[in-house]
């Protein structure tokens, strides 16, 4: 005859086990900390289960109290939500100030001659609706030049124009490297956009920077320089595009390139390149040393042919901001060196640079720099930079006429 549970065997000949009947009872709320989640008769000072057990019975603060926390931890949270919501909406009306100087004063502040005030002005507006990159370099193009502003009028600026530079230059660095590590032809225009305001944004370190006592400027050779590797990439990504930013920006730089391969300016520059016996054992010599020197005076030499025009032309405009982008590595290196015939060369540029001095984020940077170097280099070198030497006294002599 077959067993059920209620027997006395499972069917194996083992006794069964009767259950006894499940208590069903409420948690208590205001037990100790011990046994609130099981039944305690909340007695006072010490509960019988802790009494019983010989354990430290520990009490709650009042219900009344509990509620009056929950609710404040309640308030806390709706406090940092609100003050999460109140920085989205601060950043959001900063972001909108930055934009609004930017598109209205900053721009065109920029852009030199027809030619790039459309890249700079709706150009560059329009691609920061789309790219984050875009967008935090122009907060922060607007920001230096607030920063510039203020320093000029002495006037406060309502926002502070240096922690701007600072949030926003981090933010633009992040967004653009995440470009450059997946360049593609959707999205060079914006990484030769940002690239651009980069060199913006070094120029304007170049000028504030301390030259006592002299360090040559490697960084801002090689930040700007690292321009063209993006410009690089854009001549190959966007060549079937004749119409996109990237190949409009580059496709300038592109007979510049092929004159430097070619040495097509160094003829300006050639007495750089003369030997002296005191010279010669201040410098090792090499065929590869002559080259590098070639390559370099060779872009230098372009712009100096301009030295004697009267007014600044679209061309030399061009040339003046890309140079430092194509300079070697090898002469970055030879100028880090502190080598004086590199320096002297830099100083042949500086000079020139003067043609740019109104723009508010070059200013005097050209002769702070050319002036820095002349002192710098040995009296045997001296004789390398007698011209420049005297461009800097004549642009002396007008500024102090004017």
């Amino acid at each position: 005859m077959p067993t059920t549970n209620s027997g006395s065997s499972d069917g194996r000949g083992e006794p069964v086990r009767k259950r006894h009947a499940k208590l069903f009872h409420k948690k208590t709320r205001t037990g100790c900390q011990r046994c609130r989640m099981r039944r305690c008769d909340e007695g006072k000072p010490i509960c019988s289960n802790c009494k019983r057990l010989d354990l430290v019975c520990e009490f709650p603060r009042v219900a009344a109290v509990a509620r009056d926390s929950s609710k404040h931890s309640d308030k806390q949270k709706h406090s940092e939500s609100d003050l999460e919501s109140v920085e989205s909406e601060s950043r959001r009306k900063l972001e909108l100030e930055l934009f609004y100087h930017y598109s209205t004063e900053t721009a065109k502040s920029i852009a030199i001659g027809e030619s790039t005030q459309d890249i700079w002005g709706p150009i560059m507006c329009s691609a920061a609706l789309r790219s984050d990159a875009v967008l935090n370099s122009i907060c922060l193009l607007s920001a230096l030049h607030k920063a510039h502003k203020e320093k000029l009028s002495g006037i406060k600026e309502t926002i502070d124009v240096q922690k701007c530079i600072s949030t926003y230059l981090h933010l633009a660095l992040n967004a653009h490297h995440k470009d450059l590590e997946h360049l593609t032809a959707e999205n060079i225009d914006y990484a030769c956009l940002v690239s651009s305001a980069f060199r913006v944004y070094d120029f304007q370190r170049l000028k504030n920077r301390g030259l006592k006592p002299y360090t040559p400027p490697v960084d801002w050779l090689r930040m700007t320089g690292a321009t063209h590797i993006v410009f690089l990439q854009a001549m190959e990504l966007a060549r079937d595009n004749p119409e996109s930013i990237g190949w409009r920006m580059t496709s300038g730089a592109f007979y510049v390139v092929e004159e430097r391969q070619k040495l097509q300016h160094s003829e300006e520059l050639l007495h750089l390149l003369e030997h002296r016996e005191s010279r010669e054992r201040a410098e090792a010599w090499s065929d590869k040393t002559h080259m590098v020197y070639s390559l370099a005076i060779s872009v230098v030499g372009a712009i100096w042919r301009f030295r004697d025009a009267e007014e600044l032309c679209p061309e030399l405009h061009l040339r003046l901001l890309i140079l430092p982008m194509l300079l070697d590595d090898d002469f970055v290196a030879f100028v880090e060196e502190r080598r004086p015939r590199a320096l002297a060369i830099l100083a042949h540029y500086f000079v020139m640079l003067r043609w740019l001095r109104n723009m508010w984020y070059i200013g005097d940077s050209g002769h702070r720099e050319a002036w820095a170097i002349i002192q710098e280099l040995p009296r045997e070198w001296q004789g390398l930079l007698d011209e420049p030497l005297r461009m800097l006294e004549s642009s002396r002599c007008q500024d102090t006429i004017v």
